[in-house]
């Protein structure tokens, strides 16, 4: 479960990159700051999102600001894109951000049980 919110992880901070990117090199709506904080973010996300592969009880920990810290930085896009059902943009991410926090629990608390049955 842990490697699937990775892969979803990886999969949002690759597009998170691609806006970042994308605004950076045409500044249409986006100041810079915005541009190069989704660029920021998205790396992050994508480091978590591998960090699952390999520890996911510390990606688990560290999934946890990052993705609150995701759904300012939707809400800040809706913002400056105008986004007419900014609602719906935002079920939709809290969702997805819920979904990856649950398949990481679920990790988390497996390797924490496998833990207490072969303790080293």
């Amino acid at each position: 479960m842990s490697k699937l919110a990775g892969i979803l992880l990886l999969l949002l901070g690759a597009a998170t990159v691609y806006v970042g990117l994308r605004e950076i090199y045409h500044l249409d709506q986006l100041t810079p700051y915005a541009a190069w904080s989704s660029v920021v973010l998205g790396l992050l996300m994508m480091i978590s999102g591998a960090g699952h592969f390999r520890a996911p009880h510390k990606a688990f920990l560290i999934s946890i600001p990052i993705l609150l810290t995701f759904q300012m930085h939707v809400y800040s896009l809706g913002l400056f894109y105008n986004i007419q059902n900014m609602r719906m943009l935002q079920v939709a991410f809290v969702a997805a951000s819920f979904l990856i926090w649950l398949l990481s629990f679920i990790g988390y608390r497996r390797i924490q049980a496998i833990g207490r049955i072969h303790p080293d």
